[in-house]
């Protein structure tokens, strides 16, 4: 068993046989056809190209054959040859297979048992959406790193076309809407026939501008995809799914090498939390951009919301996910089994996670798992809050309409289940009603952290009552939010080093002496 190389074209012309005489058809004439390693052409350098051959035997049936082609140099062909045959023969690779990236993925994700509902929603949006468009006809067998990467490549581009059709839409806009504004304030025709056919033209030249920009307008929509830009974490992400597939396709010995491994992309950080400055608000007024995709506000716009929300039905809600950091899904799920009131805890056990707005109940992960100690504010509006729901339990039992879910938040409707969509909308609107600066419903739980941190809090506490896996995730997230911290610290590295009291070279400025420079 070993490779053979050889050299043939595709050149059309009488076909000969391993003697060199004419092929010749029933009527006696010559036989044409491609020439293939009988080319005379094939003694020049640059015609034709060169492929492989070898044969692998198997007991007891026909050898598995085994060939390629197109190769440049034959040095080429030879080198591919032997890697494919050392991972046939040592390797135990179906080098034939023709199962392609998309029958793979699909074949694997259907394989996949017990994964979380949300989890293998994730792996079908990756495959569907992306994996299979750009890399889903390759031969499992031939996919190799800068597939991947022309994948990610493509990615990349896709979304600088969507930001560049999106800023060329919001333009047209301006334009249309500006020729719009000035054919309505134009004035109406009237005076002498010169001024009304002078005001009319000019009516018409701006109602023609409108409509032009208008048409423009609805072109560039057509070319502007409403799907969101495939943001560098979920790159990481879809590399991630297609990593965990291959890694799958090497151990069953389908493939040898984990190809998405080696495909490099663009660093990610957690993007860490800012405050809400004054300075920040009125950037964001005057130009609508927020600075950053975490935001939390101070302590005194928490209770300028709090203040604004007393009077809500879901306060004890909005109480409770701001001063103890519950998700939206934690916080909508948690059933009276899981809580003391009388202790004033509650155990993290369930979460609510809605697939295509579809919601249903699942396990938190592992280290979200949690007890919540609650402080007593929150422990007493919860008290109020079951004498309330056990009143409308009560009035809504009698009319048929109560349905029981043992749920702590229910609505007053029958007592149904809160989506967790709509705690955000309602979250939402509740903020800019209150005339705040906007965060998402998920940056009270980073306002939670942030409030415990300028309390002095421990942050393995502050790591706790989070339910993050680790330390170093809290601490990455939520301290550089609070300035007082690292004011705290800077001052006490300097306070614990003993000095002689010798003066340096350089006079210490107080504030009374910058007052009076």
């Amino acid at each position: 068993m070993s490779v053979t190389t050889y050299k043939r074209c595709h050149c059309v012309g009488p076909r000969v046989d391993r003697k060199g005489d004419p092929v010749l058809n029933t009527d006696g004439n010559p036989k044409t056809g491609e020439l293939g390693d009988r080319c005379p052409k094939l003694k020049q350098s640059t015609h034709g190209s060169w492929y492989f051959y070898f044969s692998i035997p198997r007991p007891g049936r026909d050898p598995d054959r085994v060939r390629r082609g197109g190769f440049t140099t034959k040095g080429e062909a030879k080198s591919e040859g032997e890697r494919l045959f050392n991972e046939a023969t040592r390797e135990g690779i179906d080098v034939n297979s023709k199962e392609t990236v998309e029958e793979y993925l699909r074949r694997w994700l259907e394989a996949q048992a017990g994964l979380k509902r949300s989890t293998a929603n994730n792996y079908r949006g990756h495959i569907d959406n992306h994996l299979i468009p750009h890399i889903g006809a390759i031969r499992l067998t031939d996919l190799r790193a800068q597939h991947i990467d022309a994948m990610f490549r493509a990615v990349r581009e896709a979304n600088e076309k969507r930001q560049a059709d999106r800023l060329r839409a919001l333009q047209l806009r301006a334009l249309r809407d500006e020729a719009h504004t000035g054919w309505k304030a134009a004035p109406k025709p009237h005076g002498g026939y010169n001024k009304r056919a002078e005001i009319r033209a000019f009516r018409a030249r701006l109602k023609a501008e409108w409509h032009y920009a208008a048409a423009q307008l609805r072109e560039a929509r057509k070319g502007t995809s409403h799907r969101k830009d495939t943001n560098v974490p979920t790159q990481h992400r879809i590399r991630a799914t297609l990593s965990i597939a291959l890694t799958d396709a090497v151990r069953q010995r389908r493939i040898t090498t984990n190809w998405a491994q080696l495909v490099s992309l663009p660093s990610t950080k957690r993007p860490k939390a800012l405050m809400w400055t004054d300075a920040r608000i009125a950037e964001w007024r005057r130009t609508g951009t927020v600075p950053s995709p975490v935001m939390v506000w101070t302590p005194e716009q928490v209770g300028q919301f709090l203040d604004h929300v007393a009077d809500d039905r879901l306060f004890p809600l909005w109480h409770l996910i701001t001063f103890r950091g519950l998700r939206r899904g934690e916080a909508t799920a948690i059933p009276w089994t899981e809580v003391d009131l009388e202790q004033g805890l509650i155990n993290i056990t369930q979460q609510i996670v809605a697939v295509s707005y579809e919601p249903y109940t699942d396990t938190p992960k592992a280290d979200s798992e949690r007890t919540i100690v609650l402080d007593e504010t929150t422990r007493r509006l919860l008290v109020g809050w079951k004498a309330r729901q056990d009143q409308e339990r009560e009035e809504l039992t009698s009319q048929g309409k109560w349905v029981e879910t043992g749920r702590v938040f229910t609505t007053e409707e029958n007592g149904s289940t809160y989506h967790p969509e709509w705690i955000s909308r309602r979250f939402r609107r509740l903020a800019k009603n209150a005339g705040l600066p906007p965060i998402r419903l998920h940056d009270l739980r980073h306002e939670a952290a942030t409030l415990a941190l300028t309390a002095g809090t421990d942050i393995k506490v502050v790591q706790e009552m989070l339910g993050h896996s680790t330390i170093t995730l809290t601490a990455d997230t939520y301290t550089s939010v609070v300035p007082a911290l690292s004011r705290a610290a800077a001052e006490a590295a300097v306070a614990i080093v003993p000095r002689s009291g010798r003066k340096c070279g350089l006079r210490v400025v107080e504030d009374d002496d910058q007052s009076a420079a």
